[in-house]
C-alpha cells in the first residue's frame, strides 16, 4: 500500500521494571530474560535505531519500559533521540527522577509526560507493586516532572489492590487541575510476552468493571450537569475533536479503516520495537514481529507487513446478540487465547454484563 508510513513508533527500552505489577505484560526481571534467550539492547543500537526510524518517516515517537529510567544509560539514550526532532512522549513511574534525569529533561524536555499512578497510600504501592517506597518516590517524581513545560497525562489501572482507593487516586489527580489529564486503563489484558505478571488473579471481573466504570461516567455526568458553562464547553471541545478526527482522516492518504488489518493503524502507520530487539505492528501482538536490529528499520518495516496475519472473526462471534457490547480486538484475542481469531471469555461475560446494564 503506498500510503504505509511508520508515522508513529514505541522504543520500550526495557522491560525491566524497580516495580513489581501483578497485571503488567511487559515487566520481566533477569531470570526469565535469560530464560527467553534475549538480550537488552545497547545504548548505541537505540541511538542508531532512532536515526533509521526518523530517516524512515516516523514522527511520532513514544519512549517506554519497563520503567525506561532503571537503565543506567538512560540519559544517554534520552538526550541523543530528544535532539533528533521526535514529537517525543516518555512514560514512567516517575520512581527514579533523578538530579541527573532533570537535568537532561530540563535541557530537553518531552513533548508529554505519561505518569502512571498505582495508588495513593504506601500500602496501596505494597499491594499492587510490591513496594511501598514506591509511593513516596512517585510523589517526589511528580513534583519535579510538572516544573517542566511538557504536557502531563496522569495514568492510572485499576485491579483488585487498589479498586477501594480508586476515587481517592481521581481526586488526587484533579487537584492538580487543568495542568494535567487523566486516563484510566479500563481492562487489563493476560500478558503474551512472557512477562512475569498475571493479570488474571488481580483484574477486576466483567462484574465490577462494568459497575466502576458506570458508575464513573455517571458521576461525570453528574459534575457537568451542574456546571452549565463547562457542559457546553465540553461539548465543543468533543465537536472540535471530531472535525480533527475527520481532517486527520482525510489528510491520511487513502487509508479508512476498511483498509487496516485489525481495525486500528496497527502495522500501518504504527509499530513497538520491543526491549528484546523485535518490530510488532501493536505492543500486544506477539505472534507476527520482523527482526530491526538485524535487517534495518526500513527492510524490518517492509517484512512487517509480510508476516501479518488477517484476522477471521469466528462464526460465533459474527451471530452474538451482545456483539455491539464487545470491545474484543484481535490483538485482545491474542492476549487472552493466544490466537487472533480465539473467543476471549474475560470479553464475552464483559458484554453480557454491559448489555444487562444498558437494558
Amino acid at each position: 500500500m503506498d500510503s504505509r508510513y511508520p508515522v508513529n513508533g514505541t522504543f520500550e527500552l526495557t522491560g525491566r521494571c524497580n516495580l513489581n505489577c501483578k497485571m503488567c505484560y511487559v515487566h520481566v526481571d533477569s531470570k526469565r530474560i535469560q530464560e527467553l534467550g534475549y538480550r537488552e539492547r545497547t545504548a548505541a543500537e537505540w541511538i542508531d535505531m532512532a536515526h533509521q526510524a526518523f530517516d524512515a518517516g516516523t514522527l511520532k515517537l513514544l519512549l517506554t519500559g519497563g520503567e525506561p529510567m532503571l537503565r543506567a544509560d538512560f540519559c544517554e539514550i534520552y538526550k541523543a533521540i530528544a535532539q533528533m526532532g521526535f514529537f517525543l512522549t516518555l512514560y514512567t513511574n516517575a520512581t527514579m527522577v533523578t538530579d541527573q534525569v532533570m537535568e537532561v529533561l530540563r535541557a530537553f524536555p518531552p513533548h508529554t509526560i505519561g505518569i502512571t499512578i498505582y495508588g495513593v497510600t504506601p500500602e496501596t504501592y505494597q499491594k499492587v507493586c510490591g513496594n511501598s517506597e514506591g509511593y513516596k518516590r512517585m510523589m517526589e517524581g511528580i513534583e519535579k516532572l510538572m516544573s517542566l513545560p511538557s504536557k502531563i497525562e496522569l495514568r492510572t489501572t485499576i485491579v483488585q489492590d487498589n479498586l477501594s482507593e480508586a476515587k481517592e487516586i481521581e481526586t488526587f489527580i484533579k487537584s492538580y487541575g487543568d495542568r494535567v489529564t487523566f486516563n484510566v486503563n479500563q481492562i487489563v489484558f493476560q500478558s503474551s510476552r512472557g512477562s512475569i505478571g498475571n493479570a488474571a488473579v488481580c483484574r477486576l471481573t466483567p462484574e465490577q468493571n462494568a459497575e466502576f466504570y458506570c458508575g464513573r461516567y455517571r458521576n461525570m455526568a453528574e459534575e457537568h450537569m451542574k456546571n452549565p458553562e463547562k457542559l457546553t464547553q465540553l461539548r465543543l471541545d468533543e465537536e472540535r475533536i471530531e472535525k480533527d478526527k475527520k481532517k486527520d482522516r482525510r489528510q491520511q492518504d487513502s487509508i479508512t479503516m476498511d483498509d487496516t488489518l485489525y481495525g486500528c493503524y496497527a502495522g500501518l502507520q504504527e509499530y513497538t520495537i520491543t526491549w528484546d530487539g523485535r518490530m510488532l505492528p501493536c505492543t500486544m501482538m506477539n505472534q507476527c514481529f520482523s527482526y530491526p536490529f538485524n535487517d534495518g528499520f526500513e527492510m524490518a518495516w517492509e517484512k512487517l507487513a509480510k508476516v501479518m496475519e488477517k484476522p477471521i472473526i469466528p462464526v460465533k462471534c459474527q451471530q452474538c446478540t451482545v456483539q455491539k457490547y464487545c470491545g474484543a480486538c484481535p490483538a485482545s484475542r491474542y492476549c487472552e487465547t493466544g490466537d487472533i481469531n480465539g473467543i476471549p471469555q474475560y470479553f464475552c461475560h464483559l458484554a453480557e454484563v454491559y448489555h444487562k446494564l444498558f437494558n
